[in-house]
């Protein structure tokens, strides 16, 4: 499968997250006072204060309360962890994590989206950096600060993995694997000899043993394989281009 055909698949994983989401209605019920856009210029009427806690953190931005240390964080805000061990720069509700906001974490991840009870929960994009596996982007729902839903894992050294996640693993999608410069391996994962969902889930990062080979190349793909590479997906046909 030549480089041409992972620029064909990218584009329709993009199609077939558009698809899912309006079948999902878009938005999650949960996130009460957040948003799905940018935090810029999405400032709260509370009143901004700075604020040093015992422990070392410290919190700079809008707060409810008479005094400093009788606040409770609720708007936008900047909360540094001490000793260098995170930054969230976003919004809050009653002293939680709660709206839109990024998260830049003490390995040197980062989380830009949304949140719900101090958690990543809703939409989101999370980058993940490895020295022996360089950078892998998650773009995709989360639930209780896990990967949940639909998603896409994608790095562009090594592949990608497209589907339905769940507490954090991929449990029935399409696994883009990179075996050569310019080639990659498609297969599917999550669906048994039957086509029904289920089976283990898949490890954060592409790996054949729990995937079902497809052929070398889509204009050799049989129905029955062009049909499993859309369920995995989650649909039982291909979403139209627009």
């Amino acid at each position: 499968i030549m480089l041409n055909f992972e620029r064909a698949a990218l584009d329709f994983t993009c199609r077939v997250a558009s698809t899912l989401a309006e079948k999902q209605g878009g938005g999650d019920p949960t996130q009460v006072g957040g948003s799905s856009g940018s935090s810029a210029g999405r400032r709260g009427s509370k009143k901004p204060w700075k604020v040093s806690y015992a422990n070392g953190d410290t919190y700079e931005g809008e707060a409810s309360g008479p005094s400093p240390a009788q606040s409770v964080r609720h708007g936008y805000g900047v909360y540094q962890y001490s000793g260098g061990q995170g930054r969230y720069e976003g919004e809050y509700v009653d002293d939680q994590k709660q709206g839109w906001g990024s998260f830049f974490f003490e390995n040197g991840d980062a989380y830009e989206g949304q949140w719900f009870g101090d958690k990543q929960h809703g939409r989101g994009v999370l980058a993940h950096w490895s020295p022996h596996e360089g950078i892998w982007v998650y773009d995709g729902e989360f639930r209780h600060g896990q990967k949940a839903g639909s998603g896409s894992l994608i790095s562009r050294d090594l592949g990608g993995l497209f589907g339905t996640w769940s507490e954090g693993k991929l449990r029935c999608g399409v696994q883009l694997q990179r075996l050569r410069a310019g080639q990659l391996e498609a297969a599917v994962v999550g669906l048994s000899s039957g086509s029904d969902a289920g089976g283990a889930a898949q490890d954060q990062t592409p790996s054949a043993s729990l995937a079902q080979p497809l052929g070398p190349s889509p204009s050799e793909w049989q129905a029955s394989e062009v049909k499993q590479w859309l369920q995995g997906l989650g649909l039982q046909e291909a979403p139209e281009r627009s």
